[in-house]
């Protein structure tokens, strides 16, 4: 019984790994024809991510920082480190860094002094340092480009003390 096996696989074996002729009919009624020996692999996978696929992978953190506090207000000279996480699959253009006080919604002038590429899968590290009429509830909101158009993200302060 193995050598007929053995023997329907040899027969067998040149008529299966010989070259297919691959029919392939498009909505509009089309047929593209391939040749399998030319075709080198056949890509089944998803639709490209969206926009907004593309958005849910950017982030920003914060990551603490060398803080004085009075009650709730954060002082004069104490630095927040903030980070832009771009986890999406496209390159990105970090245009703005604004600190806002969460408790008044006053905004701060952009801190960037030029425009940051920041690359599919990378981040960027920024450190604010507070000034003379200190902030509360701190929020940093990160203005970048996707695809020529406008977005934001926003971290939030948190205390980490005990």
């Amino acid at each position: 019984m193995k050598k007929f096996f053995i023997a329907v696989i040899l027969i067998a074996l040149p008529y299966i790994c010989s070259a297919q002729t691959v029919n392939i009919h498009l909505k509009n009624g089309d047929v593209v024809n391939y040749n399998s020996a030319d075709v080198d692999f056949v890509d089944f996978s998803a639709k490209a991510p969206s926009i907004e696929d593309e958005l849910a992978k950017i982030k920003a953190t914060y990551n603490g920082g060398a803080i004085m506090k009075i009650n709730d207000l954060i002082r004069s000279g104490s630095q927040l480190n903030w980070s832009f996480v771009n986890g999406s699959s496209k390159n990105v253009i970090l245009i703005g860094l604004q600190l806002i006080n969460g408790k008044t919604n006053v905004t701060g002038s952009n801190l960037l002094s030029e425009n940051v590429t920041v690359e599919a899968g990378k981040k960027v590290s920024y450190t604010t340092t507070i000034g003379i009429l200190g902030i509360e509830q701190p929020k940093a909101k990160f203005t970048f480009l996707l695809e020529n158009k406008e977005y934001t993200v926003e971290a939030e302060y948190k205390d980490f003390s005990f």
